[in-house]
């Protein structure tokens, strides 16, 4: 594990060995990373980041533009869509700054990959039908139904709700899986 300089790690946090934590970044209570963390970043849940460490940017005494360029690089980076290596190349014309720079250099050298935001994971995941491997939890799109015990009693309009999302699911299982 690499840690470079004021990172902030709080409780109960899990690092795997070989990962790099990047400068200014933050790991909020329960983060578990396996994937390198970049810097100025935060860190919550598992391998996600929620955006930028402002705070602690402004307390490291960091400019307004300089702040301003990093939220810039860190949307084209991570919120965007893009991919990845895409972004990195096209983000290098972009911005001039050092800590833009040393956020393009940190990316671009991660041997492991990179930690994304976690609306990004959510989208991925929700773009096929995936029937969750925990029993009684079915995924699909942007929807998920959770049926949490088999000894609640459903009322008819929760059993209705549970039919049309499991109808709606296996719709859209078959129309992403094409002719």
């Amino acid at each position: 594990m690499t840690l470079e300089d004021r990172v902030f790690i709080s409780g109960n946090c899990v690092i795997h060995q070989f990962v790099r934590v990047g400068t200014l970044a933050l790991m909020q209570g329960g983060s578990a990373i396996s994937l390198d963390l970049p810097p100025y970043t935060v860190a919550n849940r598992g391998n996600a980041i929620c955006g930028l460490n402002t705070v602690g940017l402004r307390r490291a005494g960091f400019a307004p533009a300089e702040r301003l360029e990093l939220k810039q690089l860190y949307r084209l980076l991570f919120r965007e869509g893009h991919n990845l290596r895409a972004a990195v190349a096209e983000a290098r014309s972009q911005f001039s700054s050092a800590p833009a720079r040393m956020m393009l250099d940190f990316v671009a050298a991660s041997k492991r990959g990179v930690c994304s935001t976690w609306r990004a994971e959510r989208e991925r995941r929700d773009l096929t039908f995936d029937e969750s491997p925990r029993p009684g939890l079915i995924y699909f799109r942007s929807m998920s139904v959770r049926l949490l015990s088999r000894r609640i009693c459903w009322g008819p309009l929760a059993a209705a709700l549970l039919a049309l999302a499991v109808c709606s699911a296996q719709a859209g299982a078959a129309r992403w899986a094409g002719p």
